[in-house]
């Protein structure tokens, strides 16, 4: 049996499982990061920080592996922490840069296109920085 029928078979199927990943991670535009050593995202993994306008599993499921593959080098921790009604600490991104500073965004009721926009804006370079208001 010649391979070429299958092939044509797998060719009509659509896009491989491969192909999507890929075209998801190399989506424009590439959240590429300057000077940064590492970041941290935690968040709860029940009770609280996942009810509606809190997307930050959004965030680290859809937005954080693009970041990792055009940051190869940079650590990336993701923190589920259990966290009870009572507690009352809030979710966070902190961005530690290659200079030792740091640089903490709050992600309470932030959807996860704005987590990615406040990241790049923090951290993306020239290309990424929001002009400032002039009035």
């Amino acid at each position: 049996m010649s391979a070429a029928p299958k092939i044509k078979s797998l060719a009509q199927g659509g896009p491989s499982k491969l192909t999507t990943i890929l075209e998801q991670l190399n989506a424009k535009p590439r959240l590429g990061l300057q000077g940064v050593k590492s970041l941290k995202l935690t968040y709860a993994f029940r009770n609280d920080h996942l009810a509606p306008g809190g997307e930050y599993g959004h965030f680290a499921k859809e937005d954080l592996p693009r970041i990792r593959w055009a940051n190869p080098e940079l650590d990336i921790q993701v923190e589920r922490m259990n966290k009870t009604k009572e507690e009352q600490w809030k979710p966070e991104l902190v961005v530690n840069f290659a200079d030792n500073t740091s640089r903490t965004i709050p992600l309470a009721n932030k959807l996860s296109t704005s987590i990615t926009l406040e990241l790049m804006n923090v951290a993306g370079g020239k290309a990424w920085e929001t002009p400032a208001c002039t009035t």
